[in-house]
């Protein structure tokens, strides 16, 4: 998967879900509202089938069984991918979560121009 794959995914896929995924807790890689499933950055790459409660204690650090599932079902191996996925995640459970929607699209563009990304269409 290229660097603008995962920027478009997580764009996309957070400007449709139009809010965070969170609960009383705080941020979580998903969460079901009102029958409604809710994801983050990072929850948009793991497969339905593959998620399990636990991943939510886990980061994606080398190593981690979240990095294996990430490498192995996206092919999401460079440390130049890890940190756009990190910095996604932390525009999610900071800007987006804290500051709202209009924010949390300047701190995207912000992304974007540091990784040489082009916005989404929309």
């Amino acid at each position: 998967m290229k660097s603008q794959e995962i920027f478009d995914t997580v764009y996309n896929g957070l400007l449709a879900q139009g809010e965070p995924a969170v609960d009383e807790y705080g941020c979580k890689f998903r969460v079901e509202i009102e029958g409604v499933i809710l994801k983050c950055a990072v929850g948009f790459f793991i497969p339905d089938d593959r998620y399990r409660e636990e991943l939510e204690t886990q980061s994606i650090d080398e190593g981690s069984e979240l990095d294996a599932l990430l490498k192995e079902v996206h092919g999401i191996t460079s440390q130049h991918q890890i940190g756009l996925l990190q910095e996604l995640q932390g525009a999610h459970d900071s800007t987006l979560w804290h500051h709202g929607m209009e924010d949390w699209k300047e701190r995207m563009q912000e992304i974007a121009k540091a990784h040489h990304l082009k916005m989404p269409t929309v």
